[in-house]
């Protein structure tokens, strides 16, 4: 019990460190905005992009651009259960939209983005395929809410936010190599895989680890059930032999 405690209280604190990282990155890329309007080629992320940055690939840019930080602070509010139970219709309305965002605009430009990475095709595959599951990810867990399947809607919603928070760990990651390693190329091909695959085994480590604990707190609750009422009957019997 003392264990468990221990765990759901560092879980508690590392929600909160979570979100404090996702908004403290998100004022960090706001305001690099001025970079982008108009467009600043010497600017970190356009740096090389000159030549293609027209057409659609511009168009996916800045809709992507815009369109990411809107969806992690709506996301942020959504996976809140304690403003989803105060304000269930706001949610279910956030929701709509989030549903909209991230399946019309996000995961759209993220794929088109994808195709011209400056990295290699590695880095682009993962890119592409984050942006795959994102999508698959926000129509499995629609589909479960339309169904009324609130544990498995909250399931894959879960997983989906967790994709839309790769942008913030694939920054910090690159932040990091850039000042660590900063001439190796294998760097950011590295990041674009590992920024997504790394939250999610580490969201599945952490849901089997809880469905352990509940599974075994469970079986010691029916073993103690059962342990009582064998006892309940001895005595019982015990009773009825000596009247």
């Amino acid at each position: 019990m003392v264990d468990d405690n221990r765990f759901y209280k560092l879980i508690f604190v590392l929600k909160w460190v979570v979100v404090f990282v996702i908004l403290k990155v998100l004022v960090g890329i706001v305001s690099n905005y001025p970079d982008y309007f108009p467009p600043d080629y010497d600017a970190d992320f356009l740096l090389g992009r000159e030549g293609h940055f027209y057409g659609v690939y511009r168009i996916a840019f800045y809709v992507h651009l815009l369109t990411t930080p809107f969806a992690l602070v709506n996301g942020l509010v959504l996976m809140n259960e304690s403003l989803r139970r105060s304000f269930s219709k706001q949610h279910r309305r956030l929701g709509r939209l989030q549903v909209y965002v991230v399946l019309l605009l996000v995961v759209p430009s993220s794929l088109w983005m994808s195709a011209f990475t400056l990295s290699g095709r590695v880095a682009g595959a993962g890119f592409a395929l984050l942006a795959l599951i994102t999508g698959f990810c926000m129509i499995m867990g629609w589909k479960r809410a339309v169904e009324k399947n609130f544990k498995a809607h909250r399931y894959w919603m879960t997983r989906c936010f967790v994709m839309l928070c790769s942008a913030i760990v694939l920054r910090l990651m690159s932040g990091i190599a850039t000042e660590l390693i900063p001439n190796a190329m294998w760097t950011y091909p590295f990041a674009a895989w590992s920024a997504w695959l790394i939250p999610w085994i580490s969201l599945d480590g952490i849901e089997q680890y809880k469905r352990s604990r509940n599974n075994a707190a469970n079986h010691l609750s029916f073993s103690s059930w059962t342990r009582f009422g064998r006892f309940g009957k001895k005595k019982r019997g015990v009773r009825g032999e000596s009247t």
